[in-house]
């Protein structure tokens, strides 16, 4: 049960980083010459990865026997969900 915890506190944690790190770089403006496009793209980027991940958790959890991921693939799968309406909200925002 706590080592369980312990993942999803870690998952959560981590999934986080990019949209800190994305915040970090605007607020110092060290995105580039087309901020949107940066914002754009790196939302683009984390949605298909956190959608990959959600993808790959099954067949990983069927070959290894790792029954635990189960657990982690709705908070994955959440995070796809929150970067892509991100993703969207971003560029129906501030590209059109």
């Amino acid at each position: 049960m706590s080592n369980i915890r312990f993942a999803k506190l870690v998952v959560f944690v981590n999934a986080l980083v990019p949209l800190v790190l994305l915040l970090w770089d605007v607020y110092h403006q060290k995105v580039g010459a087309n901020p949107q496009e940066f914002a754009i793209r790196t939302t683009g980027v984390m949605t298909l990865v956190f959608l990959t991940v959600t993808i790959a958790i099954t067949p990983v959890r069927k070959i290894f026997g790792a029954n635990s991921l189960v657990k982690l693939r709705r908070m994955v799968g959440l995070f796809a969900f929150f970067y892509g309406t991100l993703h969207l909200t971003t560029y129906i925002w501030l590209d059109r």
